[in-house]
């Protein structure tokens, strides 16, 4: 097996969690993954790598930072320290709702949800915590716009 044909194994199975229902009590079954984040030294060679070898449609560039589709999900290329950081976004459009349930289970956010693209359907809206290792961990979700 070859590393795209076990890549794109790994990412239909990773991202095909259903999304936990947080109006139920008791603990969420689990998230669907939205984006994970990977640090790379040389983003162009990493682009390069990530479409033409792996072969990811390339979906934008922000800033320093290169996106690529992977099944349901993301992968976010940024420059930094590979093998160091690494950022793993759960899928959740209610954040907003949802952050005070998690805050009473023991989740100490960073900050208040944090607007990182804006579209004519909806906001991207990140919300960032950490679990008890110190790896940064965040919930990302499709916030979508009112009507006028």
């Amino acid at each position: 097996m070859n590393f795209r044909t076990l890549f794109t194994a790994l990412a239909g199975f990773a991202f095909s969690t259903a999304a936990p229902s947080f109006a139920q009590a008791g603990a969420p079954q689990g998230f669907a993954y939205a984006q994970i984040g990977v640090q790379v030294t040389d983003i162009e060679r990493a682009v390069a790598f990530y479409k033409d070898a792996v072969g990811l449609p390339l979906l934008f560039r922000a800033g320093n930072m290169v996106f690529f589709q992977t099944g349901g999900a993301r992968l976010m290329i940024e420059p930094g320290e590979p093998g160091r950081t690494t950022t793993i976004y759960f899928e959740d459009d209610n954040l907003e709702r949802n952050k005070p349930l998690m805050e009473s289970r023991g989740i100490k956010f960073t900050g208040q949800p944090e607007t990182v693209q804006r579209t004519a359907a909806y906001d991207l809206k990140l919300l960032v915590f950490h679990d008890p290792d110190g790896n940064t961990l965040a919930l990302m979700g499709k916030v979508p716009k009112s009507s006028p």
